[in-house]
């Protein structure tokens, strides 16, 4: 069977030692989407496709079609590691809030 979207997603955000929630997170979505769109059962629109392709550090061709531009990635890689540092920082200031 072809690998779809939702295959290259969980590969990803695996690799990436991700959840679906902190996924859903960045997004903005619940991680339910999350879940269904990586069981090949939904779908993103054109900015949250922008924006998830940012955050996993690959381009949309490659979510889309499996397709990678090695500048693009390179690029988006680290841009989607400084993202998800900071997202991680965030969540640690608002623990060390809690305590």
């Amino acid at each position: 069977m072809a690998e779809n979207m939702g295959d290259r997603v969980l590969k990803l955000r695996k690799r990436l030692g991700l959840t679906q929630q902190d996924i859903a997170d960045l997004l903005g979505i619940t991680p339910q989407h999350i879940s269904r769109l990586e069981k090949g059962f939904g779908g993103l629109g054109s900015d949250l496709l922008v924006r998830m392709a940012q955050e996993l550090g690959v381009t949309t061709d490659y979510l889309l079609t499996g397709i990678r531009s090695t500048e693009e990635t390179i690029r988006n890689s680290l841009l989607g590691g400084i993202r998800r540092d900071m997202t991680r920082i965030r969540k640690a200031l608002e623990e060390l809030k809690d305590l």
